[in-house]
């Protein structure tokens, strides 16, 4: 894997993300032919042409002579440099396939608005780790660190989750900007040291990313291995109810399967044990009931009770809150005199 620290870097350093081609060149380097797809000329040409031979001096100005007749004149007076409309156009950073791309390897669904109060500062992503949990994905360039504490105040006084704040590098984090984020609960990516390249240009996420992502969600999702209370089910995102396949163990337990996701749990994690005595309420026996004609109750089944009307609605509303999946669990039946879940049920004999 090769580390793309140089494109970061320059993104980062060069103001507006646009320069002519040869300075892009300096500062990607052996990196430029890895990036060359995210420039796109503009029609705009450069005032100026850096010294290429020496970065610390002040670039030339350019002097036209004619339609393709360029002289680049060195601050000092020196020698002059022969340019060509092709060296001084301007190259601009696709800011939308940047954004695409950063959003597509670290696994966020890509999706573009503006932020007001910060113009170097985009929501270019949603991360959704599990269905009904959806974190907005901001993308910060700054030139200077006041303008990414400017980003991280600005994206706080507009959203009210917690957030995922990346900036190319982590040069422009400082201690303040630090502090506000933590008590946000966001989490902030420096895109240099999460995402490197494959031999074939095919970018990567790092070890690294991988844990601040699960160190984000740990700290703003309900833990799914607590065995006491309510907890959630660690639903896909791209999950529908008709993905969920839902099996009795015995009159307590239930085992699950939804998508890539699975596990076993007891009444009570699904927010179905009676406060009063901490038995199973009628909801969960309800669902049993569903179970024992594999997901179909009708006036004609054992279970059949005029209270089951409300009972349906409190445990859909259950598996909602459980499940967090949109659209409803359980519908009417074709004949419309009894009810069907819409997820695969089985009973425990």
């Amino acid at each position: 894997m090769k580390p793309l620290q140089k494109l970061w870097r320059a993104i980062e350093s060069i103001p507006g993300a646009m320069a002519v081609q040869a300075e892009w060149q300096r500062q990607l380097g052996s990196d430029f032919n890895l990036v060359a797809t995210l420039l796109r000329p503009t029609d705009e040409l450069a005032a100026c042409f850096p010294a290429l031979d020496d970065p610390a001096a002040l670039p030339y100005t350019v002097v036209p002579h004619g339609p393709d007749d360029f002289v680049g004149v060195a601050a000092d007076g020196g020698a002059t440099l022969t340019l060509s409309k092709s060296d001084l156009l301007i190259y601009r950073l696709d800011h939308r396939r940047l954004h695409a791309g950063v959003a597509t390897v670290l696994g966020f669904e890509h999706g573009e608005s503006r932020l007001d109060g910060a113009s170097f500062t985009s929501r270019i992503a949603s991360y959704r780790p599990f269905a009904g949990f959806c974190f907005p994905v901001y993308l910060a360039l700054p030139l200077e660190s006041a303008e990414l504490l400017q980003a991280a105040q600005a994206i706080s006084s507009q959203c009210d989750e917690p957030f995922i704040l990346m900036a190319p590098t982590a040069r422009r984090l400082r201690p303040p900007c630090e502090v506000l984020l933590k008590a946000r609960k966001a989490c902030f990516l420096a895109l240099d040291e999460a995402i490197v390249a494959d031999s074939s240009k095919k970018w990567a996420v790092t070890p690294e990313a991988r844990q601040r992502l699960q160190a984000f969600r740990d700290s703003v999702i309900p833990q799914v291995t607590k065995q006491d209370g309510t907890v959630f089910f660690p639903t896909p995102a791209n999950v529908t109810w008709s993905d969920v396949r839902i099996k009795f163990i015995d009159g307590e337990t239930i085992s699950i399967k939804a998508g890539t996701a699975a596990g076993t749990f007891v009444y009570a994690q699904m927010g179905m044990a009676d406060g009063r005595h901490a038995r199973p309420t009628k909801q969960w026996e309800l669902l049993r009931s569903f179970a024992q004609s594999y997901g179909v109750l009708t006036w004609r089944s054992p279970a059949a009770d005029r209270r089951n009307q409300k009972r349906r609605e409190r445990l859909a509303q259950d598996l909602k809150n459980f499940f967090r999946i949109d659209g409803e669990p359980i519908l009417p039946t074709d004949d419309a005199k009894g009810w069907r879940t819409v997820f695969q049920l089985e009973p425990d004999n």
